[in-house]
C-alpha cells in the first residue's frame, strides 16, 4: 500500500509542477504591451485606379478616393510613348510607357487635389484627382490577394 501512496504522491507533485511551470511560461509570453503591432489597427486596404491615355486626353476612374495607398494601372492607347505624372501635394511618375503598353504605379497619396499628366507640352489634356481624408482601417475586412 505505502508504494502504491508513494507513487500517487509523487506524481501528484510532478503534475502540480508541471501545472506551474506551464501557467509561468503562459503569463510570460502574455506581454502586457498594447503598443506592439498586433493591437495597431491594420492600413486601409489600397484603392484601384484605371487610368487611360489617349491622344486627346488623360482619364482616371474613379476620379475621387479617399487618402492612403493606391494603385494606378495605366493603359497608353496613344501614339506616342508617354511618362505618366501625378502632381499635387504628392509627386510620382512612371517610366516612359510605348504605346499600347500598360504599366502600373503603387503610390501613397495625400489629402488634396492632383493633376494627372501624360505629357511635358500639356497634351493630352490633364485629368483631375481629388484625393479626400484617410480611408478608415481595413481591421475586419477579409483581405484578399
Amino acid at each position: 500500500m505505502r508504494a502504491r501512496g508513494a507513487t500517487r504522491r509523487g506524481g501528484l507533485k510532478l503534475a502540480l509542477l508541471l501545472a506551474a511551470a506551464g501557467v509561468g511560461l503562459g503569463a510570460a509570453g502574455c506581454g502586457g504591451d498594447d503598443d506592439g503591432p498586433a493591437s495597431q489597427p491594420r492600413p486601409a486596404a489600397p484603392v484601384e485606379i484605371t487610368a487611360s491615355v489617349k491622344d486627346r486626353a488623360v482619364d482616371v476612374s474613379p476620379s475621387e478616393v479617399g487618402a492612403g495607398i493606391v494603385n494606378f494601372t495605366i493603359s497608353n492607347q496613344s501614339a506616342d510613348a508617354v511618362r505618366f505624372v501625378i502632381s499635387g501635394p504628392t509627386d510620382n511618375a512612371t517610366a516612359e510607357i510605348a504605346p499600347g503598353m500598360t504599366a502600373n504605379l503603387k503610390t501613397s497619396l495625400e489629402q488634396g487635389s492632383y493633376e494627372v499628366t501624360a505629357g511635358d507640352d500639356g497634351r493630352p489634356r490633364p485629368a483631375a484627382l481629388e484625393v479626400g481624408p484617410e480611408r478608415p482601417s481595413s481591421q475586419n475586412e477579409l483581405l484578399l490577394p
